[in-house]
């Protein structure tokens, strides 16, 4: 995922997934672990809004550096 939810718009344009949609994704494949590691630089510093957001959609979501 590259961006987050409130940003869902400009991820679909950019053909890329947000947070949220990636935990759901993985959440239905029953993934037994789940990182996130492809963030828009528009969040630097922010990486724990995508392990929040990812976390809801997916407890085992885990926000890389």
């Amino acid at each position: 995922s590259a961006f987050l939810e409130k940003d869902r718009d400009i991820a679909r344009e950019k053909c890329h997934l947000t947070a949220w949609q990636a935990g759901t994704i993985a959440g239905r494949a029953k993934v037994k672990q789940f990182i996130l590691f492809h963030f828009s630089p528009r969040y630097t510093g922010m990486e724990h809004l995508f392990h929040e957001e990812a976390q809801a959609s997916y407890q085992l979501a885990v926000a890389g550096q």
